[in-house]
C-alpha cells in the first residue's frame, strides 16, 4: 500500500506446494503422489499445484490486463 501514491503495483505469485522433482530426494518415487496430496488440506486453494500453474500465474500478471 506505500507504493500507491507512486502508482505502483506490486504483483506476486507465492504457491504453497508445487510438485517438482525435488520432493523425490525425500520421499520414495512410487509415494510421491499420494504424499503430496496430503497437502491438500493445509491450503484453502486446493490441489498441490504444478510447474505450469505457477507458469500460467506468472505469465497472466506479465499483462496489463492483470489489473
Amino acid at each position: 500500500m506505500e507504493l500507491a501514491e507512486h502508482k505502483i503495483r506490486v504483483n506476486a505469485v507465492a504457491p504453497a506446494v508445487v510438485a517438482i522433482p525435488l520432493y523425490e530426494a525425500f520421499v520414495p518415487k512410487d509415494q510421491l503422489e499420494a504424499t503430496l496430496n496430503t497437502f491438500n488440506g493445509f491450503h484453502s486453494l486446493g490441489p498441490v499445484g504444478t510447474p505450469k500453474d505457477i507458469a500460467s500465474a506468472v505469465t497472466y500478471l506479465l499483462f496489463d490486463d492483470a489489473g
